[in-house]
């Protein structure tokens, strides 16, 4: 009789770390979910800061470096998100955006060398950069959907 109490006690324990376990991977993969969706939504933002101020920059010294400002913040941005670890289910999601993001630091940085030497940054309007940050905003449904 001990020895049923000692199996049902043990097998009792299992259960409850195992729950214990899938409820932290739950937790983390929400975490991910929404630390996935924060860094398009900050790529949305950014696009549409950028856009406004590359139209200011040719004209406004302050508005360059406020430009250049941007920038610096998404490329911290960008090293942010690849720290991110996506969960399995959202793996293949994850790789897109990963592609897309390392495309976008491309950019960033051609941008930050191009504001270096003064480039006309008219042609920011026409630029993959902008195109990159719309590719990355539109999985942010899919994002918003796994998170759900």
């Amino acid at each position: 009789m001990r020895s049923i109490k000692l199996v049902f006690g043990l097998l009792l324990a299992s259960v409850w770390l195992a729950g214990c376990s899938l409820r932290e991977s739950v937790d983390r993969s929400v975490n991910d979910v929404s630390e996935a969706t924060a860094y398009i939504d900050s790529a949305a933002r950014f696009s549409e800061r950028v856009s406004a101020l590359a139209e200011q920059t040719p004209f406004d010294a302050a508005s360059r470096e406020e430009l250049i400002g941007e920038f610096e913040r998404m490329k911290q941005n960008i090293e942010s998100f690849r720290q991110i670890e996506a969960p399995a289910f959202a793996a293949d999601m994850h790789a897109r955006l990963a592609e897309y993001n390392e495309a976008l630091m491309r950019e960033v940085n051609l941008w930050l060398d191009r504001l270096a030497s003064g480039t006309d940054v008219r042609s920011l309007l026409d630029s993959p950069l902008l195109q990159t940050v719309d590719q990355i905003t539109q999985t942010l449904d899919q994002i918003r959907q796994l998170g759900q």
